[in-house]
């Protein structure tokens, strides 16, 4: 009895050896379906370990990837002074690009274009021009570094010389009421100045020179810019060109007055250029 149950139950499993000996009892086992339900045990284990496998080995990957890697780093208290980061940005070499002349456009006394102080009157030839004398104490800055200056009004032309009592006669500063003063003022002035003068291209390839030149100017009774002309050049003549075009083009100024009415009142303006 017993001998019949298992030979039913062998008979039940489609790999067991007892069945596929009776069902490929005649036929040819060397290949096919006879070798497939025998190795079919051994082949499943094969796969399940190998998938087990490969499960294991994405796991062990995955957890790795996750895991950053901490470092720290610890100096010694009595090595501290050896990291020294200024010490090494300044060891560190920076190659310089070279630089193209630097060009700048230099006031005299007040990091601007302001009118020239002078107080002693100038020997001249022209009898037209009353005399102006430079003053040599004034030094310049680049203007592109202008700023505001209220002491505009106290740079412009001075002269100690008599007030023609005539309306039309060109006066000096000297005993005037109110000065001429530019259509808003000081800052205005400097603006103007240091965005329409140009160092001119001739002169910038030049390079490393520092050149005054000085116009003189009337402003008339109505605040017109008249009567323009050098009064110190310079050896370049581009640059007085310069110059000279830069206070022709100033707008109208607000006159100076006497008494209350408007006369005609002679300035000068020092241009400084400066190539580096």
């Amino acid at each position: 009895m017993k001998a019949t149950h298992n030979m039913f139950s062998a008979w039940q499993e489609v790999t067991s050896g007892e069945r596929n000996e009776v069902v490929f009892e005649h036929l040819n086992k060397t290949y096919g379906a006879y070798q497939i339900r025998a190795n079919y045990n051994r082949t499943l284990l094969k796969v399940f370990s190998a998938t087990g496998i490969i499960v294991i080995l994405i796991s062990a990957m995955v957890l790795l990837m996750k895991s950053d890697p901490v470092i720290v780093m610890k100096f010694p208290k009595d090595d501290m002074d050896v990291f020294n980061p200024k010490k090494l940005l300044e060891d560190t070499f920076v190659p310089k690009t070279p630089e193209l002349p630097k060009t700048t456009f230099t006031p005299k006394t007040s990091q601007t274009l302001v009118p020239e102080v002078t107080t002693e009157p100038e020997k001249r030839d022209d009898q037209n021009i009353l005399p102006i004398a430079p003053n040599n104490n004034l030094n310049g800055t680049p203007c592109d570094s202008c700023q505001d200056n209220p002491e505009i009004i106290s740079g412009l032309t001075k002269n100690t010389g008599p007030i023609i009592g005539d309306d039309n006669e060109v006066r000096e500063i000297s005993g005037i009421d109110i000065l001429p003063h530019f259509p808003g003022g000081d800052a205005e002035l400097y603006r103007f100045l240091s965005s329409n003068a140009h160092i001119p291209e001739q002169i910038k390839e030049i390079g490393n020179i520092k050149e005054r030149v000085g116009v003189v100017f009337i402003i008339d009774k109505d605040g017109s810019v008249t009567d323009i002309a050098l009064k110190h050049g310079s050896k370049y003549d581009a640059l007085n060109t310069e110059a000279l075009r830069v206070v022709k083009k100033m707008p109208k100024w607000e006159p100076g007055r006497q008494n209350g009415k408007p006369v005609k009142v002679r300035l000068i303006i020092p241009l400084l250029f400066e190539v580096l």
